[in-house]
């Protein structure tokens, strides 16, 4: 199945930009150009791809007449046939729709935590004390027993109403997540999907169940932080609850008490550089997190008017007479990502 040929388009894009989010580069440059393709529910997708297999994959696409690459450029563009080809895998395959949030189902411990608290439930409900749990560490297994000291009723009932609310909330992105969700689940007489069994029964490549179970893990994590229940309080350590590293959410933090770059550089002991990365990078991967206006000033953006025109990824970076490179190019960005805002909402 040919997955990565979906991330091109009829406009030419920058395939190493396409490579970087597979891999969940987190710079701005593939952050910016990823949320102007439309392709951040692909973040961090394959990070297994090597260069090579990249290559290798764009080579064959371009034999096989399917995609124009531009290597003097690094760019890369659907042909007719690679269109029609597009058409048909997104109209067939299963395609990514939560990645954007990768960050919130990034721990694999998730579910084997949920999977074992179920199983718990399930087994007690029936009366049954001595069982094989789901293959977990001691500390989990010390985690979930410490969990089941609430009054087992009433944890019981509201954990399943809660198990319910997640089924119903992942069968309005796709009802195979919600049904991949439910028969995942170890209990009682239940051993819980393989993922064979999985992709047998939901009739599913193997690219598309691992896309799919990826998906479906983000959409548990992002209930788990979004929400008060017994499963979620009990999952709730495992999850980020913000796509920003500790350094980033420091400095984003700073901006917000109304600091100046320069200032939050002197008082975090860091280059002025990697402050403005750290703010892009959370003006791109939180929306209305960074005022950029602020950011920039009303003189600067004033002139970012004048010099830049038309459609935002056709802009030629412009450097004006006696102005620094890097902060000619800092505010460039930045008034690309406040205008992309602006256009998308």
């Amino acid at each position: 199945m040919d997955y990565l040929l979906t991330l091109f388009d009829e406009q030419p894009r920058h395939y190493r930009v396409i490579e970087g989010i597979l891999h969940g580069r987190r710079t701005v440059a593939t952050l910016f150009w990823g949320q102007q393709y439309g392709l951040l529910d692909w973040f961090k997708a394959m990070p297994q791809l090597s260069r090579d297999d990249f290559d290798q994959l764009l080579q064959s696409y371009a034999i096989h007449s399917l995609l124009l690459v531009d290597v003097e450029h690094s760019t890369a563009r659907l042909t007719a046939k690679g269109i029609q080809r597009v058409r048909k895998i997104r109209g067939q395959f299963y395609q990514p729709r939560l990645g954007k949030w990768a960050w919130a189902g990034e721990n694999s411990a998730l579910p084997v935590r949920l999977w074992l608290a179920v199983q718990a439930l399930s087994q007690l409900g029936h009366g049954v004390r001595r069982y094989v749990p789901v293959t977990s560490s001691p500390a989990e297994l010390a985690c979930v027993r410490q969990w089941l000291r609430q009054p087992f009723q009433q944890l019981r009932k509201t954990s399943y109403e809660e198990l319910q609310s997640w089924a119903h909330d992942l069968a309005q992105v796709d009802l195979r997540l919600a049904t991949l969700f439910i028969y995942q689940f170890p209990g009682y007489h239940q051993a819980g999907w393989t993922q064979l069994t999985a992709a047998k029964n939901l009739q599913l490549e193997s690219e598309e169940l691992r896309l799919m179970i990826r998906d479906l893990w983000i959409g548990i994590g992002l209930h788990v932080l979004q929400e008060r229940g017994p499963l979620a309080d009990l999952c709730r350590p495992l999850v980020k609850k913000s796509p920003l590293n500790q350094t980033t959410q420091q400095t984003l933090d700073y901006f917000r008490t109304g600091m100046a770059v320069k200032a939050i550089a002197a008082r975090r002991h860091l280059k002025v550089s990697t402050i403005r990365e750290h703010l892009l990078q959370a003006a791109i991967l939180l929306p209305d997190s960074v005022n950029l206006r602020r950011l920039l000033g009303d003189q600067t953006l004033a002139q970012l008017r004048q010099r830049y025109h038309g459609t935002i990824n056709d802009w030629q970076f412009q450097v004006p007479t006696g102005e620094d490179k890097a902060t000619a190019f800092f505010e460039f960005r930045a008034y690309q990502i406040l205008k992309s805002e602006e256009e998308h909402g």
